[in-house]
């Protein structure tokens, strides 16, 4: 019995000198700590509540994973588009005589990446001498067509990812959907165009109409501010997106707060990548392959904001929008995770 006491003292010793258990009761203690930390502020504090659903929602549903293919299929709208662009350029300025080609070449040769100016050029060339008004304008449809199949794609990729992190089922049928994706690449696409026109020739257009028409009209004041207005269209084309892309009833003020906070990170993320390429070009150093992943890159970062977007206003309807949460319990049908809707409130 002697004999054992010292073996037992010996085990009991070494066992509170462990450092690996007093590692492992620390972190313990302090992840019970948080934990409790984290259900008080979740009863007090309804703000840190959306804050911690809105964490949730977006682990759950993987803005990247959604916004690729989006991102993949608006790749192949965008040389389509850029080729409808300097098409009609042409058929303007034959039909006209605006200058708007000499806006187009300006802005390759000072904004465009140095390896992709070539490129760019000679299409601009070749529209404008080599190209007749006719062959212009067939040249404008056709690549028109390209241009609406991969956007609608990407409009499509991008209505299945609205409905996703809001949990809705589409009951749309095919004839639908497809007029859904199509209207909305024609009205948000328009938007979007308008904007980056505005932004990139808005000022060098007012001063090229301004010497046939004068200033001090009204047209040369909207070119003039183009900044000012670009922002409302690019709003406008988000709030379309989310409107008729969300297959389920919804008040308009909860798509606001996505539709603003895409709006303005968006804004940022163009004029951050602006000044970044304007000092260096991550893509020189692959040619054109660099300046195709730069622009894939873009893509992608635009899509998934506005799947964020999306997740911001999936959270504050799920509590606030008496439309919404009443639609969804008139028809269960539409849920993916009944559960969801079933423990929130409105106001």
């Amino acid at each position: 019995m002697a004999a054992t006491q010292p073996s037992e003292r010996l085990r009991v010793a070494s066992q509170r000198s462990n450092p690996i258990e007093d590692v492992r009761s620390r972190v313990s203690a302090v992840v019970a700590h948080f934990t409790r930390l984290h259900q008080s502020l979740l009863a007090k504090y309804q703000k840190y509540a959306l804050l911690s659903e809105f964490a949730q929602e977006f682990q759950e549903h993987q803005p990247s994973n959604l916004a690729k293919q989006t991102a993949y299929s608006l790749l192949y709208a965008v040389p389509s588009i850029l080729i409808t662009l300097i098409s009609l350029a042409a058929v303007v300025d034959r039909n006209t005589g605006f200058g708007i080609s000499e806006s187009l070449r300006e802005y390759v040769a000072t904004q465009a990446p140095a390896n992709l100016q070539p490129l760019l050029q000679s299409l601009v060339q070749y529209a404008l001498v080599q190209t007749s008004a006719q062959t212009a304008l067939m040249a404008a449809v056709i690549s028109l067509a390209i241009a609406v199949w991969g956007a609608a794609g990407g409009v499509g990729a991008m209505v299945y990812a609205i409905n996703d992190v809001f949990d809705v089922r589409s009951t749309r049928s095919f004839i639908q959907s497809a007029a859904v994706n199509v209207g909305l690449m024609m009205l948000s696409g328009l938007l979007v165009i308008a904007a980056f026109f505005l932004l990139a020739f808005g000022t060098k257009l007012a001063d090229r109409f301004a010497v046939q028409i004068g200033y001090g009209s009204t047209l040369i004041d909207f070119l003039s501010s183009g900044p000012i207005f670009a922002l409302p269209l690019l709003l406008g084309s988000l709030i379309l997106l989310y409107w008729f892309g969300l297959d389920a009833p919804k008040s308009f003020r909860w798509l606001l707060p996505g539709a603003v906070a895409s709006t303005v990170v968006i804004a940022i993320l163009v004029a951050v990548l602006d000044r970044v390429l304007s000092y260096s070009n991550p893509g020189s150093a692959y040619g054109v392959a660099g300046g195709v992943l730069i622009l894939l890159w873009t893509l992608f970062m635009l899509s998934q904001i506005v799947v964020i977007g999306a997740i911001l206003n999936a959270v504050l309807a799920r509590h606030y929008d008496r439309k919404f949460i009443e639609s969804l319990k008139l028809q269960p049908e539409k849920r993916r995770d009944p559960g969801k809707i079933a423990v929130m409130t409105y106001r």
